[in-house]
């Protein structure tokens, strides 16, 4: 494509101001605050407008407080940058957190850094009402993982949205590898129990403060739980040892039923969740789902341990594995389990523990979007997909509705709800990678393709799975790649004045978006490009090749920006790269490198990252409370809502809040 002028209705409309706040002169009420993750104005609207939509949940909130007709996120619509914007009330080119997955100046040109770990250059929420001496509680809330040197991403109190410690798994056995019980309890079972070994894989601190991989054993151990004279296993049971008459782990489960196993390593508590997918009555075959291990991870300490008392240990979030590892229904009940999850510890602390702020979060619409949006009508087998597909998202719409009714019911008097959303979701159908483009053009000649970046796998829902044809003796192994980048940068050529033969360009992209970055001398350690004259013929170089990029015969980008071209999007940030590319909604943007093709059919359904003036990517923003008026208004943006809250909490500086369309 050619270059083409920016839309610029949505940035350039007569602007007048809507005071939406109470009239009251004094404001000092709590707030929740909570994320629907991938939550779609426009999707929400359609659902919504059908016959035997609930009028609890979203409609109580639109009825009895702030609703908008029509709202706006910012670019880039990620989850990290998206929810930057919405936690400091500022734009990319601001906070300076550009994307999900992109590079910092000062650092070699294939180090990317994470949006969800990286420092934003504005005041969090949680700071300001810190700040102002009011007490703030953070469920995972994006952007506050209390994991910064300088203690910014934190609150009062808080839970980290926890990486797995261990890849899941599929255990299977045959009778001949169970052995007998001796010590057992014939209240448990009718026949003698048999047990078999597994290993687990665990994360644990070394005497040189390292974190290292280690293996735990636990028994499997088979019950025949029916009265008929015969041995018959019909479920499992989880065991530390070999010895049932000094207890189990759990309760007995049966095919297709869940079974959690924990144990403690060094004072942590630790569990993964189980799933029994075949188990003959004769143990001529088994086969177990081990899903991923975790553990809780939040602060203070005690916290911490109140958390899983009363609440649980972390479940995790679902299996990338989908439709090779697991199937659906396994894939929606992870999914509804990590959502329950986070109500149930919302309700605990908002009815239990002393705070002014609550910050939440809820991932399930998007890890539904991600999986099962459905195709566009121009795609193969639209018909049969789009029944199946649309009724599993109106189903996760419909959750979310009902999560909004429970939490309007643990809401007192004193208290005020937002409800936001960082984006919305698109169709997609291919997948495309910049980096092999990249290098089909002479910009990237890497000598070593074999080195792997580990990303925070937060930020990057869909992970390749690779799996072994035949199973390692009782285990099929499986193998999770992150959804991340190749080595494209070797130092060893650049030493050898072979720069050309290293890296030119590097792409870092995360859904619909990528950041191009050259690598310029004084600028990337180890730069190799000269300011001036060769930055600037090598810009003009790749813009061009990047706009004729196509596939089946369509541009494969809607932008291609530079850096300096981007101010109207919000984009022009020493982060953003000298080139920023924004994909055709239906075409993914893909990191990795490797060997394979520039252009593939896509692996999962749905993403984001795309113009946020798309009717697809709208978010919703909804606030309803002691502090609000019933009024609708006919534009909101996520910007917005951080002013909003910290007005609600009565926050100095923030008592004549006002929205502009």
């Amino acid at each position: 494509m050619k270059s083409r002028a920016l839309r610029l209705t949505l940035f350039f409309v007569p602007l007048f101001l809507i005071p939406i706040i109470s009239n009251s002169k004094t404001l000092n009420e709590r707030v929740i605050l909570i994320s629907f993750d991938g939550v779609g104005l426009e999707k929400l609207m359609g659902y919504m407008s059908e016959p035997g939509w609930p009028d609890f949940g979203v409609k109580e909130l639109i009825s009895t407080g702030l609703s908008p007709s029509s709202t706006i996120a910012t670019n880039p619509t990620l989850t990290a940058s998206s929810h930057t914007s919405i936690h400091t009330g500022t734009y990319a080119d601001e906070h300076g957190v550009v994307s999900n997955y992109y590079h910092l100046p000062r650092t070699m040109i294939d180090q990317g850094v994470s949006g969800f770990s990286s420092e934003f250059n504005r005041p969090a929420i949680w700071e300001r009402a810190m700040a102002a001496g009011k007490r703030v509680g953070i469920l995972s809330f994006p952007g506050a993982d209390n994991e910064s040197e300088n203690q910014r991403r934190k609150g009062d109190f808080g839970i980290r949205y926890h990486s797995k410690e261990a890849n899941a798994f599929l255990f299977r056995s045959t009778n001949s590898q169970f052995f007998p019980i001796l010590n057992w309890d014939a209240s448990l079972s009718y026949s003698q129990p048999k047990a078999v070994p597994v290993v687990f894989k665990e994360e644990v601190i070394n005497e040189n403060g390292l974190v290292v991989e280690s293996e735990r054993t636990i028994y499997l151990i088979a019950l025949d739980l029916v009265d008929d004279n015969d041995t018959n296993y019909n479920a499992l049971i989880w065991d530390n040892d070999q010895d049932m008459t000094n207890g189990t782990i759990g309760q007995p489960f049966r095919v297709n039923e869940w079974g959690q196993v924990s144990f403690t390593t060094k004072g942590v508590k630790k569990a993964t969740w189980t799933k029994i997918f075949k188990l003959e009555s004769d143990l001529s075959e088994i086969k177990v789902y081990i899903g991923t291990v975790h553990h809780t991870e939040a602060y203070p300490e005690s916290f911490a341990r109140e958390i899983e008392g009363k609440v649980g240990i972390w479940p995790g979030e679902p299996d990338s594995g989908v439709g090779r590892l697991i199937d659906q229904k396994t894939w929606l009940e992870q999914a509804y389990r990590l959502s329950n999850f986070f109500y149930d510890l919302l309700q605990y602390v908002a009815e239990n523990k002393e705070w002014d702020l609550l910050l939440a979060y809820q991932p399930i619409v998007d890890e539904f979007g991600h999986a099962f949006t459905p195709p566009q009508p121009d795609t193969a087998g639209f018909q049969s997909a789009l029944i199946k597909d649309e009724a599993l998202m109106k189903n996760a719409y419909l959750h979310f509705n009902e999560l909004i009714r429970k939490i309007i019911a643990i809401r007192d008097n004193n208290t005020n709800l937002v409800v936001v959303s960082d984006h919305g979701m698109a169709p997609i159908h291919t997948m495309a990678y910049p980096n092999r483009f990249l290098k089909s053009i002479g910009f990237i000649n890497a000598e070593d393709d074999s080195g792997i970046h580990s990303t925070d796998e937060h930020t990057m829902k869909t992970q390749f799975i690779i799996k072994e044809k035949e199973p390692t003796g009782i285990y099929e192994r499986i193998i999770e790649i992150p959804f991340t980048h190749y080595r494209t940068f070797t130092p060893s050529l650049f030493e050898k004045q072979n720069a050309y033969k290293g890296t030119t360009a590097r792409a870092f992209a995360s859904g619909g978006l990528a950041h191009v970055y050259l690598n310029v001398k004084g600028r990337e350690e180890l730069g190799i490009v000269e300011p001036g004259e060769e930055y600037d013929r090598l810009l003009n170089e790749l813009k061009e090749k990047f706009e004729n990029w196509v596939s089946n015969g369509k541009p494969v980008f809607s932008y291609v920006l530079k850096r300096s071209e981007s101010s109207q999007l919000r984009l022009n940030h020493e982060n953003s790269g000298d080139l920023i590319l924004i994909a055709r909604p239906g075409i993914h943007l893909q990191n990795i490198l490797g060997g394979g093709p520039l252009i593939e059919p896509a692996s999962f359904q749905g993403q984001h990252g795309y113009d946020a003036a798309l009717s697809s990517m709208k978010p919703v923003v909804f606030a309803a409370g002691p502090g609000v008026q019933n009024k609708q208004v006919p534009l909101l943006k996520t910007v917005d809502v951080s002013p909003m809250v910290l007005h609600l909490l009565g926050i100095e500086g923030e008592k004549n809040f006002l929205l502009s369309q």
